[in-house]
Order: C-alpha cells, then sequence, then structure tokens
C-alpha cells in the first residue's frame, strides 16, 4: 500500500510539473508575466480548463479545429471586458438589398491589397473603432488604389458619447460612421497613434490641419443574418462586421 500511495504522489506530482511547464512555456510564447503565486496559479487554472477543453474539442470530427491564443488563460471576466459591442441602435436607415446574381465564387481583399495588417485592441473594448476603421481603408482602397492605415484612437478619443460609443466600454461602427459624416476626417496612424491597449481612453486631439481628407459621405447596412446579402456586399468592398465572441469555440 506504501508503494501505490507513493506512486500516486508521484504521478500526480509528474502530472502538475507538466501542466506547469505546459503553461510555463505558453506565457513564453505569448509573453505573459505574473507578479506572485496567486495570479499564477489563478491564471494556471484557466489556462488547463481552455487545454482540456481544445484537447476534447481537436478529438472530435468537427469541421474545424482550436488551439491557444493570448486568451486562454483570461478568466470569463478578464475577456467580457474586452467585448466592444454596444447594442440598442436606433437605426434609422434601412437595410439595403443587394443584387446576388453576380456574386464571385472567391473574393480575397488581403491579396488584393485593400487589408491593413492585423492590429491589436490591447485589454480595451474598441473593437468597433477597429472595424471602422478597416471597413473605411478598404472603401478608400477601392476609390483611389491607395491603402492608408486610419488611427482608431481618434475614434475612441474624439467619436464619444455624443455619437453614442463609449470609448474603451464599446461603441458601434454606425456611430462611428456618423463621427466621420459630422465633417471628421480620418487621421492617420502614424500621426494619431494608438495609446488604449491598457483599457483607458485619452483625450480628443483631433487637428483638422493633420487629418488625410478621407471621410464618409453615406454608408450602407447589409441585411443581417444573409449569407448571399453578405457575399454581394463583399464583391464591392471589405466590410464591417459585428459578432458573437464571447462563445469558447471562437475565443
Amino acid at each position: 500500500m506504501k508503494s501505490f500511495a507513493l506512486a500516486t504522489v508521484i504521478g500526480a506530482t509528474n502530472a502538475l510539473q507538466t501542466s506547469e511547464l505546459n503553461y510555463m512555456n505558453y506565457m513564453a510564447t505569448f509573453n505573459k508575466q505574473h507578479d506572485d503565486v496567486e495570479s499564477f496559479n489563478f491564471s494556471h487554472a484557466n489556462f488547463q480548463f481552455v487545454d482540456a477543453f481544445i484537447k476534447e474539442h481537436n478529438a472530435t470530427n468537427a469541421t474545424f479545429t482550436v488551439g491557444h491564443n493570448k486568451f486562454s488563460d483570461m478568466s470569463a471576466v478578464e475577456k467580457k471586458m474586452m467585448n466592444g459591442y454596444v447594442s440598442g441602435e436606433n437605426n434609422l436607415k434601412s437595410y439595403t438589398v443587394l443584387d446576388t446574381t453576380m456574386n464571385a465564387n472567391e473574393v480575397n481583399w488581403v491579396l488584393a491589397g485593400a487589408v491593413t495588417p492585423v492590429k491589436d485592441q490591447g485589454q480595451c473594448g474598441s473593437c468597433w473603432a477597429f472595424s471602422s476603421t478597416g471597413s473605411l481603408e478598404g472603401a478608400h482602397f477601392v476609390a483611389t488604389g491607395e491603402l492608408l492605415s486610419f488611427s482608431e484612437q481618434q475614434l475612441v478619443d474624439c467619436a464619444y458619447i455624443r455619437y453614442g460609443n463609449y470609448g474603451c466600454n464599446g461603441g458601434l461602427q454606425t456611430n462611428a460612421y456618423r463621427y466621420y459624416e459630422a465633417g471628421n476626417f480620418a487621421e492617420l496612424d502614424s500621426v494619431y497613434p494608438y495609446t488604449s491597449g491598457k483599457g483607458v481612453r485619452g483625450t480628443c486631439t483631433y487637428d483638422a490641419s493633420s487629418t488625410t481628407a478621407v471621410g464618409v459621405t453615406t454608408y450602407k447596412d447589409v441585411t443581417p443574418n444573409n449569407v448571399a446579402q453578405m457575399k454581394s456586399a463583399l464583391n464591392q468592398q471589405p466590410l464591417a462586421v459585428a459578432i458573437q465572441a464571447d462563445q469558447m469555440v471562437f475565443q
């Protein structure tokens, strides 16, 4: 019995060490760090839960696989803080019904050169701002052949409560477009860089003299939950979308 108990303890210790080693490798990969043992243990437990989910899911016959990313050791509360969609928009514009008969079999705006490199919103619920600049960047490229990277920080700071947005606490693309429609032009990332990665909104420093003269005069809402309509819109340009990002399979 003693040898069995000893073997059990050794096995549990080895398993724990393996789990901790896996987590430390994860921390190194995603540049994570902890200030104390309590923080390490809390995040390690989150990581173990996600790691088990990944292994269980990938052992099925699902049409997709999942893996670790920088969110794997975050709690549900921490993840929710980064969700930036604000519902309840009173949008008086009607949905545009597009012709779906000319939909191409494949459209890749990245290869076409209409999409800037991947950006990171950090610990700020500003996805609405990044989505808005992304669609504006694409529309400008389609119109001119020039790809510019527009400032998300400008929207976080300036397209604020007056326009129905809340900085790092969420917003809507349509509200961002309303800010542009009001006569505010887009500034470049290089001129108005992103600083809200730690979850703090800045003070609006919009400078009309440093803008690009790129703005919004109108925009269209694509019929929701309609694949054919979305494809038809994508035939024209990159889109701004809102997705349900609070499910494990997505995270």
